[in-house]
């Protein structure tokens, strides 16, 4: 009889635990439900319209649309919509209106990617807002370690907020490295940044900075060419002081004999003549005779160089190449001797 006792308290205790062991595992599953990640952004329809407007150029619209769904959502979905409607103003020329979209937007809430995305952002709206410190703060990432639709645009926003803090050859410095990440204009656009960047420096901290480079730095060519450009603009400078200006001279000194000798003529000479024909004399003819000792001049000398210079350095790399290419203009030469002629015949007539 004690046996069948004990059995049977033995087999309620083992249902008291079955059902506790139900009972937590109910709780864990409802817990499960409770903290299950929200549906993936992309995923949904919306999202996808969104995202099509942004990549189709309807950029306001593309905003409005990401607007939409961050205000639909919650959590790590809207963080994730809010940054999105503001890259679409960004893109729009709007970064006041990027700044106002991001407002207390919190960084934990955003992963992969969008964290990055966001400190470009932000580090673009401060420069906007001439605050060079907290740009050059906000791109201070690893470059390497960004995805590579993004590298360019951090290098990018990185010489422009050392430009701004007046670290002009840090600055070129970055945008030699950020010309490997560029092509087509964008890379013409980013090299002629690199020489006018450097060409704003001195020429001789210029030279003393490339004399502790190493000859296989990338820097090195950019400050050559840097040194030639401030040469060239000096001596452009000078050619116009003394040849431009000589010029200009000479039709000042003209236009004052002219106007001092139609003064003097008797007012018969004036009812003889037609005015277009003295306004024309007094104008158009000092102004050419004020070209072809300005520059004309100044191209009756260039032109003869950048022959010579451009004909030496085809003949080396081509010499073939370069006789055919020299062909047409014995032909065009003849053909605007011809032209001249015909001209002159038909003036006279």
């Amino acid at each position: 009889m004690r046996r069948s006792t004990t059995g049977v308290s033995l087999v309620r205790a083992v249902l008291r635990q079955g059902r506790s062991a139900a009972a937590f595992v109910l709780v864990l599953a409802l817990a499960g439900c409770v903290t299950m990640p929200e549906e993936e952004p992309a995923t949904s329809a919306d999202a996808a319209h969104a995202e099509t407007l942004y990549r189709e150029g309807e950029l306001d619209q593309a905003a409005a649309a990401f607007h939409a769904l961050a205000e639909s959502s919650g959590g790590d979905a809207a963080a994730h919509y809010r940054l999105r409607a503001a890259e679409a103003l960004r893109e729009a020329g709007d970064l006041d209106g990027a700044a106002r979209e991001l407002g207390d937007l919190k960084r934990r809430r955003l992963h992969g990617a969008d964290p990055t995305r966001l400190d470009l952002l932000d580090a673009e709206i401060a420069l906007k807002h001439g605050d060079a410190a907290q740009a050059r703060a906000l791109l201070t990432m690893p470059i390497a370690d960004l995805p590579p639709h993004l590298r360019a645009r951090a290098l990018e926003l990185r010489a422009r907020a050392e430009v701004a803090a007046g670290d002009r050859y840090t600055a070129a410095r970055t945008r030699a490295q950020l010309d490997r990440y560029l092509d087509g204009a964008d890379r013409d656009q980013n090299r002629k940044e690199i020489i006018d960047t450097l060409a704003a420096l001195e020429v001789g901290d210029l030279k003393a900075r490339a004399e502790t480079l190493t000859p296989d730095d990338p820097l090195r060519p950019w400050i050559e060419q840097a040194l030639r450009a401030k040469g060239q603009a000096l001596a452009r400078t000078l050619s116009r002081a003394l040849i431009f200006n000589v010029g200009r001279d000479v039709e000042y000194d003209l236009r004052s004999d002219l106007f001092a000798h139609l003064q003097r003529l008797p007012v018969a000479y004036y009812q003889a003549q037609q005015t277009g024909d003295l306004m024309s004399r007094l104008i158009n003819d000092v102004t050419a005779i004020r070209m072809l000792l300005g520059v004309g001049i100044l191209n009756l000398v260039n032109t003869p160089v950048y022959y010579a210079y451009g004909l030496s350095i085809m003949l080396a790399l081509d010499p073939t190449l370069t006789l055919l290419a020299l062909l047409p203009f014995p032909i065009l030469l003849l053909v605007v001797i011809v032209q001249l002629v015909y001209i002159r015949r038909a003036e006279t007539l």
